[in-house]
């Protein structure tokens, strides 16, 4: 979708692939016309860096519908700590879930997400971890205007940061898929890769992948998870998602034992070397 920028400013220390938008927590933001087929389940994600994390009133990053607070996901001071945490709802104030993480350090990124299921079951994703989910209650999807930075039918609720990779998906991606976005971004799977990356197989036919994991760089006591999704023409079956995760563990050490006899004209003491 194309939007309209009203304010915010490219910035060139965008989180993923460069840049991305800055709000000023005043009056900026970014108007969408309506997302077609956007009318059912869907997700929510962007990467954002808070320039402020003091409590106080609500910034909005994604606010969807023809009327205020309309499948929206927003930060704000949600048990009046003076600290910010994740919120997201429906329809204003008629049905809303809390999240629990506290965003305590300004101006550092995160990636959060927000799904809505069929019967409005909502869950809160932050950093690619489920952080809290629940049924509101009030069960709305969006027709009208997609706004990122503000609330979309008023002049308040500002974004004060640097928003990117905004995305909307017309379904609910699953854990390991929420995961998958949050770790490929915050650090491209460099420890696993796939070959070929894509490829031909006719009906009724086989091929042969290698998966390779990598734990260079990595520590002992590290996990990763990541999923591999395999797309195809299939219309019944489009995706197939293969989770894949990695335990580095520290490496066995070997000794090697020599003793004296049969060395010739070596002369080394016994023991282990």
């Amino acid at each position: 979708n194309t939007g309209t920028v009203y304010g915010a400013t490219w910035v060139a220390d965008g989180y993923v692939n460069g840049g991305a938008y800055s709000f000023d927590g005043s009056n900026d933001y970014v108007s969408m016309n309506a997302i077609a087929g956007l009318t059912g389940p869907h997700t929510k994600t962007a990467w954002i860096r808070p320039a402020s994390v003091a409590g106080g009133s609500a910034l909005n990053l994604i606010d969807m519908g023809p009327v205020n607070n309309a499948n929206w996901l927003q930060l704000i001071d949600v048990d009046a700590d003076g600290k910010l945490e994740a919120r997201a709802g429906n329809l204003g104030s008629q049905g809303y879930v809390n999240g629990n993480y506290e965003f305590i350090e300004s101006n550092v990124w995160h990636f959060l997400a927000a799904t809505t299921a069929s019967n409005g079951f909502i869950s809160i994703y932050v950093d690619g971890k489920l952080d809290a989910s629940g049924t509101p209650g009030a069960v709305y999807y969006s027709t009208g205007t997609a706004v990122i930075g503000r609330i979309s039918q008023s002049n308040w609720g500002h974004f004060n940061g640097v928003i990117d990779e905004v995305r909307i998906y017309n379904g609910v991606l699953s854990s390991n898929e929420m995961w998958t976005l949050y770790d490929n971004s915050a650090s491209p799977s460099a420890w696993l890769t796939v070959q070929p990356a894509s490829g031909t197989v006719p009906p009724g036919g086989s091929t042969n992948i290698t998966v390779t994991l990598d734990a260079t760089g990595s520590t002992t006591g590290q996990h990763k998870e990541a999923s591999i999704v395999i797309a195809c023409n299939d219309a019944l079956n489009p995706s197939v998602t293969v989770p894949v995760s990695m335990d580095v563990v520290q490496a066995p050490t070997y000794w090697l034992q020599l003793t004296a006899s049969g060395l010739g004209s070596f002369n080394l003491p016994s023991g282990w070397y």
